[in-house]
């Protein structure tokens, strides 16, 4: 994409629009998980932990997890924090590192996203439903490719 070297007007920027967009998908999910008491940032941390953990696997480091997330690790355990609170996770120290903690879902929280996800899909379908003729694919497949190409740590 050839952006211009300055803008117009706020409009003119691709980076206000994906703010913007960002914005009202945050509130679509936060309309739709609000009935099971969860916020976005609390189901994308469940998802992610259900995602990277198996059954018999003793858990999940903190550090993996916000990776997965995108989550800076403050915010993370603070989210952690509050979902252990409400019986959602297990932390644990990792006997590999005491320094870290290995995370784990409860039978609680995975009947709980098996009830979000549904919800998530559905608000995803609406959303985005509009792209359906435009190429969702290749839509998703542009984001995925902003991420990559802006991760922390990735060469300027």
């Amino acid at each position: 994409m050839d952006l211009p070297n300055h803008y117009a007007g706020p409009l003119d920027s691709p980076g206000y629009w994906l703010w913007h967009a960002a914005l009202r998908w945050t509130a679509a999910l936060t309309d739709v998980l609000r009935e099971l008491e969860l916020t976005p940032v609390q189901f994308f941390a469940l998802g992610g932990l259900a995602w990277l953990t198996t059954e018999r696997d003793s858990g999940v480091s903190q550090r993996a997890l916000s990776d997965h997330t995108g989550l800076d690790a403050s915010m993370l355990s603070r989210v952690l924090r509050g979902l252990e609170d409400r019986g959602l996770v297990r932390r644990e120290p990792d006997i590999a590192d005491a320094r870290a903690h290995r995370v784990q879902l409860t039978g609680k929280a995975r009947e709980l996203l098996v009830r979000a996800k549904p919800l998530v899909v559905a608000a995803d379908r609406r959303f985005f439903g509009g792209l359906a003729n435009l190429g969702a694919v290749e839509f998703r497949q542009l984001l995925e490719q902003l991420t990559i190409d802006n991760a922390k740590g990735s060469a300027e």
